[in-house]
């Protein structure tokens, strides 16, 4: 059973009008990234969201920080920072990439049927 730790986000909470909470592996990997729960808080609170592979991605890019800026707040310390989550609101994972082609939706290939 995946146990979860509750995680007081009001800047999430606000935000996005959901509560959100740290699986048991996400605080393992947020320990060993060296990534503060408030950075995860804030990329949940301001940074971009998709949906990809039936989960929801949250991260924070040079426009997030950029835009950022011209609110008056300082995203730079969560530049790249990407939050995986389950649909029911469980930080599934968080990591640093630059790299935001995983999260992208999969496309079919051209002339392939599925179940075939």
């Amino acid at each position: 059973m995946n146990e979860t730790i509750p995680m007081v986000c009001e800047n999430a909470l606000e935000a996005r009008n959901r509560r959100f909470f740290v699986s048991q592996h996400a605080m393992i990997r947020m320990t060993q990234r060296r990534i503060s729960e408030q950075t995860v808080q804030t990329v949940l609170a301001h940074g971009r969201r998709t949906h990809a592979r039936g989960a929801e991605w949250f991260m924070v890019g040079k426009k997030e920080v950029e835009a950022g800026r011209s609110k008056g707040m300082d995203l730079r310390p969560c530049k790249n920072v990407q939050v995986l989550c389950s649909p029911d609101g469980v930080v599934i994972t968080v990591y640093r990439s630059a790299d935001f082609r995983a999260m992208k939706r999969e496309r079919r290939r051209r002339g392939s049927r599925r179940g075939h």
